[in-house]
């Protein structure tokens, strides 16, 4: 049986169409649309130019599904719709033009199905997992392959982006800002609990997935290599922030639909590896999408 899920993110809406054969998940179709709702916030509340946005892509993306005969598709929000005031007036107007009814998850409930995902294909049973969207950033402990604590935090890549970020790329003096956010928000979350020392993380979501990809690059390392090192993080960092033209020049390369967001997200990368003392990311292609897919969708768990 076939299952179509939409992430509505902050940055990208993606359709994925899974297929489920009662023993195991193929992923068989995906599309993706960098639409950059957090771009089209004002005063707390999604703009009508952003509403229109996500609608369009939305009817865009059930015209492909009528090529598929599959079950009801399911729609998800993440920070895109939760942290925006007039939430439920995006529902209706979505579900007046689309027929499509969107679900919006709390960010504890992401961080829960980033595990959920991640875990199908990344086997840790301890450790921290990391999720760095276009508008929040997603961190859970576990051990024994079970939460032990899950946040989610309002800075993601996107809209850190907006909020400090004045011209094309971030300057020293804005990343500063983001980092110091980021350490505001984690040290409030996570002050008072005992963290272990030089772990593996698990990585999750675009962001790490286009560090893993420009580390890659760098380092002439073969294609679909899914581990990056603290030092190789912290590499790429420095070839993205110490010379703007470089750095332009190696994003458009490789992951040339995040030119105005990699620096900002790698920022907080950088910021939450240094903050736990991580020595390097697991990357998985698994995530909140398919963590939504395996709790609420596929008739065994």
């Amino acid at each position: 049986m076939m299952y179509p899920v939409i992430d509505v993110g902050s940055n990208t809406l993606r359709l994925c169409v899974y297929d489920y054969d009662g023993f195991a998940v193929k992923t068989l179709f995906t599309k993706k649309a960098m639409v950059g709702l957090a771009n089209h916030v004002s005063e707390g509340k999604m703009t009508q130019a952003g509403v229109e946005k996500l609608c369009t892509t939305l009817e865009k993306f059930k015209d492909t599904l009528v090529n598929f005969e599959t079950e009801p598709v399911s729609v998800f929000a993440t920070a895109s719709l939760r942290n925006v005031e007039n939430r439920q007036q995006i529902l209706d107007i979505v579900r007046h033009r689309t027929g499509m009814d969107v679900t919006i998850i709390t960010g504890e409930e992401e961080a829960r199905l980033d595990f959920i995902g991640a875990t199908k294909q990344v086997a840790m049973e301890q450790g921290i997992l990391l999720d760095i969207g276009g508008g929040s950033t997603e961190i859970v402990l576990f051990e024994g392959g079970e939460i032990t604590k899950a946040v989610s935090i309002p800075i993601g890549s996107l809209n850190s982006y907006a909020q400090f970020v004045e011209g094309f790329l971030p300057e020293r003096k804005e990343r500063k800002k983001i980092k110091k956010a980021v350490l505001e928000a984690v040290e409030n979350a996570f002050g008072d609990v005992e963290i272990s020392k030089g772990q593996t993380a698990c990585g999750v979501g675009g962001t790490i997935r286009a560090a893993c990809k420009i580390s890659d690059h760098i380092y002439d390392l073969p294609t679909g290599h899914h581990h990056i090192s603290r030092f190789q993080i912290d590499e790429v960092y420095d070839v993205l922030s110490d010379d703007m033209s470089r750095s332009i020049e190696v994003i458009l390369d490789v992951v040339p639909d995040r030119l105005r967001t990699i620096l900002t997200g790698l920022t907080i990368l950088r910021t939450l590896v240094r903050y736990f003392d991580i020595k390097g990311v697991e990357v998985s292609q698994y995530g909140v999408r398919e963590g939504y897919l395996y709790a609420n969708l596929l008739p065994l768990k």
